[in-house]
């Protein structure tokens, strides 16, 4: 039995998740979600612990197949999508692009 499956056998309404990233830096990579929690609501917890990124910058999750998640999606409904990986686990990747035009406005 695997990492992830111990888990899941301990945590039944849980959902383990690995981040993966090159171009981000955060402090924490793996994290055990609820099941009813949705993609947007992760994002914002994911926010807090990334290091260096401010308010002009947005977040993205793709899959491990470059596809985008949609932040209404539940973690349950994407760990039902996502093929699995040996370890049990659903990984993710982290993208931040600047989006939101200047990076502060300075008023005089």
């Amino acid at each position: 039995m695997n990492e992830g499956d111990r888990i899941r056998t301990k945590y039944p309404n849980r959902i383990p998740i690995i981040i993966d990233s090159k171009k981000v830096k955060i402090n924490r990579k793996k994290y055990l979600c609820p099941k009813d929690l949705t993609i947007g609501q992760f994002m914002m917890t994911l926010r807090k612990h990334i290091e260096e990124m401010d308010e002009s910058q947005a977040l993205f999750i793709l899959t491990k197949s470059n596809l985008l998640v949609s932040p209404q999606q539940t973690v349950e409904d994407l760990d039902k999508q996502e093929a699995k990986a040996p370890d049990g686990m659903l990984h993710l990747n982290l993208n931040i692009e600047s989006t939101f035009g200047i990076k502060k406005l300075v008023l005089f």
